[in-house]
């Protein structure tokens, strides 16, 4: 069979949108690593000049969590009680600014998707990228008064919300260990909508789902 021939056999995937993504490593010296990667790139990067937006973690600011974590690293080579627990949550501090600033850069790849990927890469992020395969089906019906039963495509641990006005107040559900649940206690004859996201492994979030309208009986 020649090259040719054989690629007309591929399948066609359509990606549907690049993601940018913090693969937090499950050691705490590497991900102390990881977190210096980030911060040097993100330094005299000219697409994220500073100051920051206001609601996102300043460079300076990871930067001194970073050190903190780096003494609290030191500390806990020396073994002294509870100085690893230190360290540890030394590093959830730091997680949460790269989660921040992940943020910032996200908006940076939505603005300019043809140049999502080296943007990430060019911050210190990972892709992952969303194709038509992964198209999500998530469901809301009500099969009994009050009530309406919440599938949310995806295995694992899942959030949800609720409108009632189409999105501009948002209700948190509680989050469930699997992609279903059920709310309780609707009014009859009332059009409320629902939509959920996946909670992934290191603290990450799936893309949250399109509302998905629907009539309680």
């Amino acid at each position: 069979m020649t090259k040719k021939a054989a690629l007309g056999h591929i399948p066609l995937i359509i990606i549907k949108a690049i993601i940018a993504i913090l693969n937090w490593p499950s050691s705490n010296a590497q991900k102390l690593v990881k977190a210096k990667l980030i911060q040097l790139k993100l330094t005299g990067n000219p697409l994220f000049t500073i100051p920051y937006p206001v609601n996102i973690t300043t460079l300076a600011q990871l930067g001194l969590d970073i050190t903190a974590a780096e003494t609290a690293q030191t500390l806990a080579e020396t073994k002294v009680k509870g100085s690893a627990k230190a360290f540890s949550e030394a590093l959830v501090v730091v997680h949460n600014d790269l989660i921040s600033i992940m943020s910032m850069v996200q908006a940076a790849m939505t603005a300019a998707p043809k140049n999502a990927e080296s943007i990430c890469q060019g911050a210190g992020y990972d892709v992952k990228k969303e194709t038509s395969h992964g198209a999500r089906k998530n469901t809301a019906k009500s099969n009994a008064a009050g009530e309406a039963d919440l599938t949310g495509a995806g295995a694992g641990p899942h959030q949800w919300q609720q409108s009632n006005d189409g999105g501009t107040t948002i209700i948190a559900i509680d989050p469930t260990r699997t992609g279903k649940t059920k709310v309780t206690g609707l009014a009859s004859g009332s059009k409320p909508s629902f939509r959920n996201r996946q909670i992934l492994t290191k603290g990450e979030y799936g893309d949250w789902s399109e509302w998905i309208p629907c009539r309680i009986e």
